[in-house]
């Protein structure tokens, strides 16, 4: 699970969060590898980001490299739900993790309406905070974290 940002307990041990930082490639130089952390579902922002990004991503246009769904103590409903846009948009190679629960939420029959989402398997989630981890570890050097 995510921590949530606080200065008296950060969430990367000392000096990580700034080699981490440095992870990200910058805009303007060729094709920008993206990270998206969101909580689709209550509002259609959070999947029409998902289905831009997931197109530029299939166009090559840009990498997602990661998607985190956090949110409204149904982070893996909200995981599930955008695994399940991704792979309607073909972009079966962009790992998917379940991130923090957050506070509760009751959900609107609606926000979870797509046809599909009760055939994603579960075992294709990542936990979000070890995919954070390993997608910022793996990025190029001399990169920048910017949001």
């Amino acid at each position: 699970r995510f921590r949530a940002l606080h200065p008296r307990r950060p969430l990367f041990r000392k000096g990580e969060a700034r080699a981490m930082a440095s992870c990200i490639p910058c805009l303007g130089r060729g094709r920008q590898n993206l990270v998206i952390i969101t909580d689709p579902g209550p509002d259609p922002d959070d999947v029409k980001a998902l289905l831009v990004a997931g197109v530029l991503h299939r166009h090559r246009t840009l990498h997602l490299s990661a998607v985190v769904a956090n949110g409204g103590q149904q982070a893996m409903r909200r995981a599930r739900l955008a695994r399940c846009v991704l792979d309607k948009l073909g972009a079966y190679d962009v790992p998917v993790g379940v991130g923090s629960e957050g506070k509760e939420y009751k959900p609107q029959p609606h926000e979870y309406a797509i046809d599909g989402i009760d055939q994603v398997d579960s075992a294709r989630l990542r936990s979000g905070q070890e995919l954070l981890i390993s997608t910022l570890r793996a990025a190029v050097s001399n990169s920048r974290l910017s949001w």
